[in-house]
């Protein structure tokens, strides 16, 4: 079943990248979940300490994010290492987005310039170091991260990142008095821009043939079967805060799913709302800003929602609205980080300085977390096999990695009988996928997806190939394409033969969308590489340095 025309396989490619190492695939996948979290964890510090431009309010915010609820749940209860992966990204995307804004700020013309060819002299540097900032590619990396991370979480985390980037732009012009300067505009909105459409460009081979084969499987209906729909996966008030419950047998696989909040860190981000009168008119709007960001992502996973998920047809695709806990999970670590950040707490004589504050704030973080750190566990080999993976299947809805059946091509009225060729599974052996009656088959080669048999029979055949048919597939009779019919209600792939000795060969290929899809992301790539090469701009990151600053009682972003 063509699941890799759908689903995003960043995190496939991880664990198979671990697993070159030496790891056994099961250490493999739990190397990849360690580095998706310590990876969030520095995407989350990156992003905090640029907004507050303290290295407290990005260790705070490191810890909040990591030791969230959600990501630990999403870890450790459902498996979801595509999801943790977009997790990481998410705050890369945001971070870089931010800079690459500031960047461009560094490099308008001054407009003090008297001559004529020194305005255009700066212009000319202007734009070049516009059009080259490293930050726009990195934001182009960082979505192409989320993109081939997960699906859904792209439909829910790009308008977040887009909304974003349009704030601090204007926040930035409206501060620096440049609102009134159209070319300034322009190159901000090119800035902002352009990042999206490299990113896109570069995952174009993935999400592009997945949106023109969206209706040749069964999505819709599958998840509607099984009650996967956004109606039914909005939580209440109560559930945003609940803890992990202990299921009725202890060996059950699946507990009961917990959905939540970090108590502490929303805390935290309210107390900072109180703290705004001793901000400035600066730090207070960018501190509302992420503090409606929090609120909106919030009210988005609760069941009061439902009408705006009724009314916006691109979310229901996302199909689970508490995803959007990710995004307000990483709002209300970022505004904890901000209210640690340069506070210190005198009490009489007692001083508690921003050090001993944030040591304190992080441990309360880790310590409201630790029941998701419990969680009932069910063995797995450390390298499964196809035999392993077939004892799992469950047809017609548990088949593969998929748990409804959710990518079963559309031809497929009824789910064929395979028994027999899950009993050679079983066995170890390899499948034989054609069915000739009457001929002599040799199977010449095997390889993925990719067939060839030499057939002789006395007398023409109707052969059937039990592999559900989809759009890429072809056959070859003697070298000269023949025509693939579908069975009905099967959906198997059937061929004519004639009658003699001839060569079979079938195999899966591709599509001209998809063909058009990977030249783009090949040209995506060629012209990212380019702006990399020419460059000369270095990556303002600073090292982790403990910097406390004098004053004290204030916001810093």
């Amino acid at each position: 079943y063509p699941i890799f025309n759908y689903f995003a396989y960043l995190s496939h490619y991880l664990i198979v990248l671990f697993h070159f190492t030496g790891l056994p695939f099961l250490s493999a996948l739990r190397a990849a979940y360690i580095a998706a979290l310590l990876a969030s964890g520095l995407t989350a510090f990156l992003l905090a300490r640029d907004l507050a431009d303290d290295d407290s309010a990005g260790l705070v915010a490191a810890v909040a994010y990591v030791y969230s609820p959600y990501l630990l749940y999403t870890a450790h209860v459902r498996g979801g290492l595509p999801e943790s992966l977009a997790l990481a990204f998410f705050p890369l995307a945001l971070w870089a987005v931010r800079r690459s804004l500031i960047h461009h700020e560094g490099t308008k013309a001054q407009s003090d310039i008297k001559s004529h060819f020194q305005k255009l002299s700066a212009l000319s540097a202007s734009l070049r170091l516009t059009l080259l900032s490293p930050y726009m590619l990195i934001t182009a990396l960082a979505i192409a991260g989320v993109v081939t991370s997960h699906a859904g979480m792209t439909i829910q985390y790009l308008p977040l990142l887009g909304l974003f980037g349009l704030y601090v732009l204007i926040a930035r012009k409206i501060e620096a008095g440049d609102w009134k300067n159209a070319k300034a505009w322009a190159f901000g909105f090119w800035n902002l821009g352009f990042g999206f459409l490299l990113g896109l460009g570069l995952t174009a081979f993935l999400w592009l043939p997945t949106l023109a084969d969206l209706q040749y499987v069964q999505f819709q209906a599958a998840f509607a079967r099984a009650g996967l729909v956004y109606r039914e996966n909005l939580l209440s008030l109560y559930e945003l805060f609940a803890y992990p419950r202990v299921p009725v047998h202890i060996d059950v696989l699946n507990p009961p799913l917990v959905r939540s909040l970090s108590f502490p860190a929303i805390g935290l981000a309210v107390l900072g709302l109180i703290r705004l009168r001793s901000t400035t008119a600066v730090a207070r709007a960018n501190y509302l800003f992420v503090f409606a960001l929090f609120a909106v992502t919030t009210l988005l996973v609760l069941d009061v929602s439902k009408p705006i998920w009724d009314a916006v047809g691109l979310l229901q695709r996302s199909t689970f609205p508490w995803r959007f806990l990710g995004p307000a999970s990483l709002f209300a670590a970022v505004l904890a980080g901000a209210v640690i950040s340069n506070w210190r707490l005198v009490i009489g004589d007692w001083k508690l300085d921003v050090e001993h504050l944030s040591l304190f704030i992080v441990s309360l973080l880790i310590a409201y977390s630790l029941p998701f750190l419990f969680i009932p566990r069910e063995p797995a080999p450390e390298n499964p096999t196809r035999a392993d993976l077939a004892r799992f299947e469950i047809p017609p809805l548990l088949v593969g990695t998929t748990t409804t059946g959710e990518y079963t091509p559309i031809w497929v009225k009824e789910f064929p009988d395979t028994r027999a060729m899950q009993d050679e599974l079983l066995a170890g052996r390899d499948p034989e996928r054609l069915d000739a009656p009457g001929a002599t088959v040799e199977h010449l080669s095997a390889r993925p997806a990719h067939d060839t048999y030499r057939i002789t029979s006395p007398q023409p055949i109707t052969a059937t190939y039990r592999s559900f048919y989809f759009p890429g597939w072809a056959a070859t009779l003697d070298g000269q394409p023949i025509k693939i019919s579908i069975t009905d209600p099967n959906g198997l792939m059937s061929l004519d033969i004639p009658a003699g000795e001839h060569t079979l060969e079938i195999r899966f290929g591709s599509t001209p969308v998809r063909m058009a899809a990977g030249w783009i992301s090949v040209v995506s790539l060629v012209v990212g590489i380019g702006l990399l090469v020419m460059s000369n701009r270095r990556l303002e990151i600073r090292r982790f340095a403990w910097t406390p600053r004098a004053a004290a009682g204030s916001l810093p972003f």
